[in-house]
């Protein structure tokens, strides 16, 4: 599976920063959708800073020539950061442009995406499974044979390829993530954000991609729907913050 985990990439200092500034964000405007940042404009604030540089550090492979923006938005427990009580869980779910898709029955995918985690929450991993959407229709396998489960922990850096079916599993505890795709187009859902603040020095790493280990026991077994299934899946019952983990189902 394409699936890269690069660990805790930056500095607590850096960590507070971008809670910091998203906890603006969440406070003071009413999330509806996503936000755009525009790739050849210069960062207004230090979510699309962080974005930027997280961007030319770890997507190396795409042409830079053929991006037009990034789509990012945030994940959070609660509506405020420093009080995070409900409960979380995203349904599994492609990413793709949901306009052309309504109007033109077509999926086209982001050209990549990526997810930094900004709190160390023991539940609520990120689930990626093998199962596809490609091109002009959506490929569906009767069901998925690998998942791979994704912990939080403070600065932690994961991109995917976006085509995979992923979503969070359930959570009460305060989680927080910030998320962005990558697109060739302008896509019409995003909007851009007026929020600017003073930009600082952001200290981010250039790690090396770290070994996705096979898990093989002990298990527990959860109920998931993959796309209107049923099914119940194993995942790992002993882990750590920060653990990312490929099971063969």
């Amino acid at each position: 599976m394409k699936i890269k985990d690069y660990g805790k990439i930056c500095s607590n200092e850096t960590i507070e920063v971008l809670k910091n500034s998203m906890d603006f964000v969440i406070s003071n405007y009413k999330m509806k959708g996503t936000y755009w940042m525009s790739i050849n404009k210069k960062p207004k604030n230090n979510i699309e800073n962080f974005i930027l540089k997280t961007f030319n550090l770890y997507f190396s492979k795409i042409d830079k020539k053929s991006v037009a923006g990034i789509e990012w938005w945030y994940r959070t427990s609660n509506y405020k950061v420093q009080d995070c009580n409900e409960k979380q869980k995203i349904a599994l779910h492609f990413d793709f442009d949901e306009d052309i898709y309504a109007s033109k029955n077509i999926v086209i995918s982001p050209l990549g995406c990526s997810i930094t985690y900004l709190t160390n929450t023991k539940n609520g991993p990120t689930i990626i499974t093998n199962v596809e959407s490609t091109g002009t229709k959506t490929h569906f396998p009767e069901l998925p044979t690998e998942i791979v489960y994704s912990h939080p922990g403070e600065g932690k850096f994961l991109t995917f390829d976006p085509k995979y079916l992923h979503g969070i599993g359930e959570t009460e505890e305060c989680r927080l993530t910030l998320l962005y795709n990558i697109w060739n187009y302008k896509i019409t859902d995003a909007r851009e954000l007026s929020f600017s603040e003073d930009l600082v020095t952001l200290e981010i790493d250039n790690n090396k991609e770290k070994n996705i280990n096979e898990y093989t026991g002990p298990f527990e077994y959860i109920d998931m729907d993959v796309l209107k299934m049923p099914m119940s899946v194993k995942k790992p019952s002993k882990y750590n913050l920060y653990d990312t983990y490929h099971i063969e189902l």
